[in-house]
């Protein structure tokens, strides 16, 4: 039960933000390979969705391009998927818990294949986005999962 955990900690720590995002692999059985692409997080069958941020969402997309081109990343190109939820397919979440988390939440993820996952440019460049949201920069507020205490 990997997902509530990862929502508990995720309030805990997170909670005061603008917006979150998770870095992730995207895969699917007809899904374009070497892609960076974005998608809101919610489930369309039980009508749970999380907050959203159409703005934040259009200048993450905007910021993976530009890390894209900057790195040379010509094989893949960067999109956006429909709302979705992976929580009960991986970790046993239910989609009520959704909505438990206050922030736009949205996956950032490489894909689509095997081949893609462990590319390390693409990794860095989805992880290392300078966003804004009109003329502020989001830099300042940025917290790695990495830096969390979990002792």
């Amino acid at each position: 039960m990997i997902i509530p955990i990862i929502i508990t900690l995720m309030k805990e720590h997170f909670s005061d933000f603008d917006l979150a995002g998770i870095i992730t692999w995207h895969e699917g059985q007809n899904a374009p390979d070497k892609i960076l692409t974005v998608h809101t997080t919610g489930d369309v069958d039980s009508g749970n969705f999380g907050p959203a941020s159409p703005e934040y969402m259009r200048n993450l997309l905007l910021a993976l391009e530009r890390n894209r081109i900057k790195a040379e990343l010509e094989d893949f190109s960067v999109t956006t998927e429909a709302t979705h939820w992976s929580g009960m397919v991986y970790g046993g979440g239910t989609p009520d818990m959704i909505p438990q988390f206050p922030v736009p939440l949205l996956d950032i993820e490489i894909g689509s294949s095997p081949d893609s996952w462990p590319n390390e440019t693409a990794v860095r460049r989805a992880s290392y986005l300078d966003i804004k949201q009109g003329n502020r920069e989001l830099g300042d507020h940025v917290r790695s999962p990495s830096a969390i205490d979990h002792a």
